[in-house]
Parts: structure tokens; sequence; C-alpha cells
């Protein structure tokens, strides 16, 4: 199963960013076509001639092996990533990493499974907006069913259709809340409605 997994992350054709590869991979699955495409980065917006827009995409592949992963939860924290001048809060908590594995070339398009893992054992995922009022670290919190932790003045434009808490705020792990936001993710960042 990893092997046709990780199989789909290879291709032939230059992504520009997660964004783009997540959303032109999820049509692909669904047999759409996935190259009249537009992405709006910054707004968090995908488009296609059988979607319209709508909002960041994830694969259903990604979801798949996210799903199988243990998620007895075993850490409190985890951060692996690139830390700008506005993440700098993230270095207080333990599971704190700095990687450029996302950014690296040869790396950027790969399943980072270990990351995956990691996350799905954690109760809160710390998740930094960027350069965009969103975070794929957000709803990669989400799928692992950890409840996402935001900046406290960050305004992330996805987050008030979920649970997630604030740094500097009382921190509780709530298994049910977990449940209802990855429900909502999948309603609103999958393909599903087009099966």
């Amino acid at each position: 199963m990893l092997h046709k997994f990780l199989s789909l992350f290879r291709s032939k054709r230059r992504y520009k960013n997660f964004q783009e590869y997540f959303f032109a991979t999820a049509l692909a699955e669904l047999k759409l076509p996935n190259d009249d495409i537009e992405i709006d980065h910054y707004n968090g917006r995908c488009w296609s001639p059988k979607t319209d827009w709508v909002p960041v995409v994830f694969p259903e592949k990604i979801i798949a092996f996210v799903d199988q992963l243990p998620k007895k939860k075993l850490q409190d924290y985890f951060f692996r990533g690139f830390v700008s001048s506005n993440r700098k809060w993230l270095e207080k908590y333990p599971g704190f990493e700095s990687s450029n594995y996302g950014r690296d070339r040869q790396t950027r398009f790969k399943l980072d499974e270990d990351y995956y893992r990691t996350l799905s054992v954690t109760r809160y995922g710390l998740a930094p907006i960027g350069d965009c009022p969103w975070s794929y670290r957000f709803f990669e919190a989400v799928m692992c069913h950890s409840i996402p932790v935001i900046g406290k003045d960050d305004q992330d434009i996805f987050a008030e259709d979920y649970v997630y808490l604030r740094d500097g705020t009382d921190h509780s792990y709530d298994s049910a809340a977990c449940a209802d936001n990855y429900q909502t993710f999948l309603k609103n960042h999958t393909l599903r409605h087009m099966r």
C-alpha cells in the first residue's frame, strides 16, 4: 500500500506549491481533469472547471495514510518546520523541531511519514500561520486528531469552523472536539462530495 501511495507523489509535472499539488492529486483521484486549475494561495482557494472555487483540498491518499496511523496520545506538543520571525513563539514548546524538509527541493513533495506518525500521537499540533492567513499544519493536526494551537495574534481564516487553542491560553485535550474537527475537515477540505 505504501508503495502505491508514494508513487502518487512522484510526478513529472512541476508544481508551484503544496496547494496546487494537493488539488491536482485530489482531482486525479476522481479521474477529473487537473490541467486547467487555478490556485489562490494567499486565500487558500482552488479552482477547476469541475469544482468552481473550493477551499484548500487534501487528497484522499494522504487522508487514508493518516487514518491508519495509531492515535494514542503519547506527547503534548509537536511542530516540525521552518521557523520564521513570526513563529519564534514555537520554540518554548517541547516537541519543537526546526526543519527545512518542506522547503528542500529534494524532499518537498515527498510524504514525511515520521511527521504524520509523530503528530498522530500528539495532543496539540502547533499550527502557526506563515505568509498566508492559514496553515497546512492546522489541517494536518485535525487529520491526526490533535487540537491545533495557533499564535496568540494569528488570524487563521479557516479556524472559525474548528475547535482550536491559542498560544498563551490553557490547553485541555478533548477527543470529542477532535472527532468533530475531523468531520468538518472531511466535509470542507476534500472532494468527497463529488464522488
